[in-house]
C-alpha cells in the first residue's frame, strides 16, 4: 500500500479509465451476447454517462487516479463533507483485485472518517462482490432502490475501527 498513489484524474487518463470500468462489467457484457463492437459502444456511452452523473451530483468530490511505481492501476472517487463522506467508486484493474488493496484503501478511508466523527455512505449493486468487503468494514444496508443497495457506516471511535 505504502508504493501506492492517488492523483487527481486528468484528461489523459481517460482511455485507462475507461477500460477499467470496462473490466468492472466483463460479466454482465459476456451475458448479452453481443458483438465486442456492440459492448464496447454501450460500455463508452455508460461510462461516459457515468462520469457526467458522478461530477454533477458529488460536487466537490475528489476524483483519483491510482497509480503504483508511475502506472495506473484504478480509480477513487470520494466525497468528504463536514459529518458526512461518500464512497462514490473504488475500482482496482483485474489482475489486483481480491489481494488486499481495496481492503487497505478502505482501511484508511474509515480511520479517517473515524477519526473526524463522520459516517460514510455508498451505493452498490445487489451482486457486487464488493459487498463482503463493505460489511467487513460495517457497512449496513441502509436502503436501496432498483439499481442499487445503500449502505452505510457510522463513525466509530479510533480504538473500536482498529482491525
Amino acid at each position: 500500500m505504502a508504493s501506492v498513489q492517488a492523483r487527481a484524474t486528468e484528461t489523459g487518463d481517460q482511455g485507462f479509465l475507461r477500460e477499467l470500468y470496462a473490466s468492472t462489467r466483463d460479466d454482465e457484457m459476456r451475458a448479452t451476447g453481443w458483438s465486442p463492437s456492440r459492448c464496447r459502444s454501450f460500455l463508452d456511452q455508460q461510462f461516459d454517462y457515468q462520469q457526467r452523473y458522478y461530477r454533477a451530483h458529488h460536487p466537490g468530490a475528489m476524483f483519483l487516479l491510482l497509480a503504483e511505481a508511475g502506472t495506473p492501476i484504478g480509480r477513487l472517487y470520494w466525497r468528504c463533507e463536514d459529518q458526512h463522506a461518500t464512497l462514490i467508486d473504488m475500482s482496482l484493474v483485474p489482475s489486483l483485485r481480491g489481494q488486499g488493496l481495496g481492503s487497505a484503501i478502505l482501511k484508511l478511508l474509515t480511520d479517517g472518517a473515524d477519526h473526524r466523527g463522520q459516517c460514510i455512505d455508498l451505493h452498490v449493486e445487489p451482486d457486487n462482490r464488493a459487498q463482503r468487503l463493505y460489511r467487513r468494514f460495517g457497512f449496513e444496508v441502509s436502503g436501496h432502490d432498483s439499481l442499487h443497495l445503500r449502505m452505510r457506516r457510522n463513525a466509530r471511535s479510533p480504538v473500536a475501527s482498529a482491525r
